[in-house]
């Protein structure tokens, strides 16, 4: 044994160093744990321990039990150093502050601070509707679906929803080059197309207005063209079946189709806009109410009174017995049975879209336009217009052959409303550059024309009042009553005003329009006079 000592004393020496150095090892591979439970039994030791969290993003403090305590930790350990570093046990460490007590510990939580995903913010953005220009040419298309629309196909095949069009671009068939934002994530009543809000809208190509013959062409499977006595010859793409008629003499209005290439290779392509029988065919044709019309009288009171300047009523009589139209501001449909001269016409149906006429003008119109359609009982044609009676002979509607083409008419230079009052006024003055004005009170209309000085003044009075200058609204103080509420329109602003509270710079202008009104507006209860 003496013998070994030195040879064991070496060997355990040895082993010990070897231990020494695989347990370092395991220490420094091994990732370092928290123990919270220790940490808190030490603190519970220490009288007047407290360590207090950093001041920024700290919450005030709150009560937590055991379980609150254990919940948290698994936080905590994430934000522990990563695997094979070394925390040493007098390093600054954050730790809760304890409060005594058996059961429960007192701590605050900083509040945890996050970046925002930039994917996600993409597919937030995408999912909240962004909008985008759209910009190109594109072909009109009547869709008759849902009481009919119109929708947009661009050359690229794209289809688009426009939320408004302008009267001349509402032809079915008709190129357009067209300006607007896509509106993504918007729902539609009728499942078609991209949303798109309109800021521009312009049909392509050159109008005509012509007369000819409806001829039948014998190429390529056999279409339908139109033959002016002026050798020109043009190609309709959108010609109705009811004007499919050899030799048929026509009168028509139409738009060019530019870069429109087709396997007809006849005649100049163009996109009819309207289109009417002669007067001669329309006196030896039975069915010469078929067709399209503009309404340009409707009976109030007994007189037959124009229809509001700036608004348009049409009607279009087809051979499956259905007409229908715009009446003002909705679209209607209804149906009709028409035998000789005797005509009735069904129960309207009509969309439900609300224009904006501050004085509801045109809303009352179209309402009385769609009971006197109900009260049809005969036609006839009398110098080209088609005039409707009603069961005692009187004559209720008077339309011109075609639809008009309005959106090339002029912006009325100022326009003026004038509500309330004891009386309860509720009237419409436009006045145009030219000088034409189209005055409404309640359900009666008229028409006239200013003279070169009174139009003058008004312009005058408009510049000076510094109109661009004032602001939207000014209203009476709350209380006040029996006003009248003025609205003026010009250079595509509105102000707002009630008496008592009238800018000094619009006053005159305010006087010299309700001088134009209270001169000229039809009487609320007799027909309204001639001009």
């Amino acid at each position: 044994m003496p013998n070994r000592s030195p040879f064991l004393r070496s060997t355990c020496l040895v082993l010990l160093v070897a231990l020494c150095f695989g347990a370092m090892g395991a220490v420094q591979a091994a990732p370092m744990r928290y123990d919270l439970s220790e940490k808190l039994s030490s603190y519970r030791m220490q009288d007047q321990s407290s360590f207090q969290m950093p001041a920024k993003n700290m919450s005030v403090p709150a009560s937590y039990s055991r379980a609150d305590v254990a919940g948290a930790v698994n936080t905590w350990k994430r934000d522990l150093p990563i695997p094979g570093s070394i925390v040493r046990e007098n390093a600054p460490v954050s730790a809760p502050s304890i409060a005594k007590g058996p059961q429960r510990f007192n701590f605050t939580i900083p509040e945890r601070s996050h970046g925002i995903n930039p994917v996600r913010e993409r597919a937030f953005n995408q999912s909240a509707g962004k909008s985008s220009l759209v910009s190109t040419t594109g072909t009109v298309v009547y869709m008759d679906l849902e009481g009919g629309f119109y929708g947009i196909v661009a050359d690229d095949g794209t289809r688009y929803l426009p939320d408004t069009l302008p009267e001349s671009c509402k032809v079915d068939g008709i190129r357009v080059k067209f300006t607007g934002m896509e509106k993504t994530g918007v729902a539609s009543i009728y499942m078609w197309g991209t949303s798109l809000r309109i800021l521009s809208a312009v049909p392509l190509g050159e109008e005509v207005r012509a007369q000819g013959r409806i001829e039948y062409i014998d190429l390529a499977g056999g279409f339908y063209g139109i033959v002016c006595a002026d050798g020109r010859s043009f190609l309709p793409l959108n010609l109705n079946k009811e004007f499919q008629v050899d030799g048929m003499e026509v009168s028509f209005t139409a738009r060019t189709v530019p870069d429109t290439l087709g396997i007809y290779m006849w005649g100049i392509p163009v996109t009819i806009i309207s289109i009417s029988a002669s007067q001669e065919e329309e006196k030896s044709a039975g069915s010469s109410l078929i067709g399209q019309w503009t309404l340009v009288g409707m009976d109030r009171g007994g007189v037959i009174a124009p229809v509001i300047q700036g608004s348009m009523i049409t009607a279009a009589f087809s051979t499956d017995g259905r007409v229908s139209g715009t009446a003002g501001c909705n679209l209607y449909f209804a149906p009709f049975e028409q035998s000789g001269a005797t005509l009735r016409i069904g129960p309207a149906g009509s969309t439900e879209m609300y224009c904006s006429d501050t004085a509801r003008a045109i809303m009352k119109q179209e309402s009385t336009y769609l009971q006197l359609l109900g009260s049809a009982a005969s036609w006839e044609i009398r110098n080209g217009d088609l005039v409707i009676s009603d069961s005692s002979g009187r004559k209720i509607l008077v339309f011109s052959p075609g639809i008009e083409d309005i959106s090339d008419r002029q912006e009325p230079l100022v326009e003026f409303w004038r509500t309330g009052g004891f009386a309860g006024n509720n009237d419409h003055l436009e006045i145009y550059p030219d000088g034409k004005v189209s005055l409404t009170r309640k359900d009666y209309s008229v028409s006239f024309d200013l003279s070169k000085g009174a139009l003058e003044e008004i312009s005058t009075l408009l510049g000076s009042s510094g109109f661009m200058a004032l602001s939207p609204e000014y209203r009476a103080p709350p209380g006040s009553a029996d006003l009248f509420l003025y609205q003026i329109r010009a250079y595509g602003k509105t102000v707002l005003v009630e008496d008592t509270v009238i800018p000094e710079s619009l006053q005159p202008l305010v006087d010299a329009l309700s001088r134009i009104v209270g001169e000229n507006a039809p009487d609320d209860i007799a027909p309204p006079r001639a001009h």
